[in-house]
């Protein structure tokens, strides 16, 4: 009797450290992007204390080379801090801020740094609808994850 109990015990332990090793590191793989992260970039970037978030977070997958717009409705005279933030595998992520048609201002308001956060800092001349382009330009895994948030100034 005593046998048997010893290898239950033996064998759920094992068991249970086998199934449990797959499930940590399917945990480690989906890591999101915290809004803290957001949050310290803009406090560091964006005039600390100046700007304050507006609107949700907005968060989304890119592979190596691809783009996405998202839509923003601007005060004119109002200026905004737009920051993305890549996640671990996320090496270069950049952002530019389109009129309503897509097209590019003069001078360009972008941020093509090599680093997995961006920021542009946009005086809106006028008001509507503008749009946020992301670009995730360097992800080593298929595909990482971005969040884009946007402050305007107090």
């Amino acid at each position: 009797m005593r046998k048997i109990t010893q290898i239950q015990s033996a064998l759920s332990l094992f068991l249970g450290i086998t199934l449990l090793v797959p499930v940590v590191s399917i945990a480690q793989a989906q890591v999101s992007i915290d809004e803290a992260d957001l949050n310290s970039v803009a406090t560091e970037k964006c005039q600390p204390g100046n700007y304050q978030r507006v609107g949700p977070v907005r968060k989304g997958y890119l592979a190596s080379k691809s783009k996405i717009e998202q839509p923003y409705n601007l005060t004119q005279g109002r200026s905004y801090c737009f920051v993305v933030v890549g996640d671990e595998q996320a090496l270069d992520t950049d952002l530019e801020i389109l009129n309503r048609q897509g097209k590019r201002f003069k001078p360009r308001a972008q941020d093509r740094s090599n680093e997995e956060i961006a920021y542009v800092i946009f005086p809106a001349k006028q008001r509507g609808q503008h749009q946020a382009q992301v670009e995730m330009f360097t992800c080593q895994a298929e595909q990482c994850e971005y969040a884009l948030a946007t402050y305007r100034k107090r």
